[in-house]
């Protein structure tokens, strides 16, 4: 009798390894795109792997944000980021225009809920660790963006956000 403990692949080693994978089929593909296709996966190589060949399948060409956002029914973690700093706006239009591209696109409305309860948690993260401590598995670049949307909320609003994205989820 064997025993396995498995623990999730870290984001940065899976987006590695499917940049080895993409170079190798000669296939270009952008690094936000591959870091949506490592997200997807939440840890797993072989669901990245698979979820990977899903988008070299059925899309030709490049693989871009848009690509995999079309193929996987996902939508783009910059819509996050740009929906917080509408709401700093005051722009509310903003969640409707959201929520029709979700709807018309025919997106999965329960991944959009999973990745609005990721970045509010995120974002409580970053506002009850110090800036230099929080561990959270994202690409450099969105860690920049995380620290600028989290300054938009208070400790307060996240987990009443988080409390009611919960509810829906259930």
């Amino acid at each position: 009798c064997q025993r396995f403990n498995l623990k999730r692949i870290p984001l940065d080693k899976i987006i590695y390894k499917l940049k080895m994978m993409t170079s190798g089929l000669g296939i270009q593909a952008e690094s936000e795109a591959l870091a949506m296709v490592a997200k997807r996966a939440e840890g797993g190589l072989r669901d990245a792997e698979s979820l990977l060949d899903q988008v070299i399948s059925f899309h030709e060409g490049d693989i871009t944000n848009q690509a995999v956002s079309e193929v996987l029914g996902i939508m783009n973690t910059e819509c996050l980021y740009a929906f917080d700093k509408a709401g700093k706006e005051g722009s509310f239009d903003y969640a409707f225009e959201l929520a029709h591209e979700l709807f018309s696109e025919g997106k999965d409305a329960l991944h959009f809920i999973d990745m609005l309860v990721h970045h509010f948690r995120n974002i409580l993260l970053v506002k009850i660790a110090s800036k230099d401590s929080f561990h959270i598995d994202i690409p450099q670049e969105e860690k920049e963006m995380l620290l600028l949307s989290a300054s938009l909320y208070s400790k307060e609003q996240c987990l009443d956000i988080l409390d009611y994205l919960v509810q829906e989820q259930n």
